[in-house]
């Protein structure tokens, strides 16, 4: 018998705790993002994915992140960029491929309504 857990999704991380974090830490919100976006922590690095807006720089960064959790939660993710929802229906990982060109179908149908 196999016992399947499924994680709870993670929680996307507010704008306004960024900004509030980089004005307690006298950093700008770029610095933040970034410390966030690189952290060791693949769960940390996740909660940045999933963030709506997160700054195309970042999604730049974790497009070509090494854990594909966190390259298939951006791809899912309907704020990124189109031309990192591109570069992420090229991956090597074919749960992320898919997931960018079902999120980069999704955004142009909206466009074009």
């Amino acid at each position: 018998m196999t016992i399947t857990t499924i994680a709870p999704a993670p929680q996307p991380l507010h704008p306004s705790l960024i900004d509030t974090l980089a004005r307690s830490i006298h950093a700008s919100p770029m610095e933040v993002w970034w410390n966030l976006a690189t952290s060791r922590d693949p769960k940390m690095r996740l909660k940045v994915a999933v963030t709506r807006e997160v700054p195309a720089k970042i999604a730049r960064l974790l497009a070509i992140d090494p854990e594909p959790g966190v390259r298939l939660s951006l791809a899912a993710n309907a704020g990124v960029l189109e031309c990192i929802l591109d570069l992420l229906a090229a991956d090597d990982d074919p749960e992320v491929r898919a997931a960018a060109t079902l999120t980069l179908s999704g955004k142009r149908r909206e466009g074009g309504q």
